[in-house]
């Protein structure tokens, strides 16, 4: 969220919201801002370690920031068997969605090989 905020324009919005389907047995988080506009191929790679928007760190105000917090959520996502979708905004922006199987979920207990109640 820290990110969301940082990287946003002025005036603008971040937002951060959850939601719960019982019937596919998953938890979703999607964080939303309406920072700077970003090509769909600029997007998919803000994943990848020390890349930030454009490209490196070239802002002043970039030096306090390594490029690896999407990374990060990437990697622990991927260790959690998670899905993370990076995408631009057509108004500007990005769209972060993270789906996370609901534990509680007989369907996710099932598909993970745990005993379902």
């Amino acid at each position: 969220m820290q990110n969301a905020i940082r990287h946003n324009l002025s005036p603008g919005t971040a937002t951060i919201a959850t939601s719960h389907d019982p019937v596919r047995g998953t938890v979703t988080l999607r964080v939303e801002n309406t920072g700077a506009v970003y090509e769909p191929e600029q997007a998919a790679r803000l994943s990848e370690p020390f890349l930030r928007g454009t490209g490196r760190a070239t802002r002043p105000d970039q030096a306090r920031s390594y490029g690896i917090g999407l990374a990060l959520v990437s990697r622990i996502t991927e260790v959690h068997h998670c899905t993370l979708v990076i995408a631009a905004r057509d108004t500007g922006g990005l769209d972060i969605v993270v789906v996370l199987p609901d534990s509680t979920s007989t369907r996710a207990r099932a598909a993970s090989g745990h005993p379902t109640r």
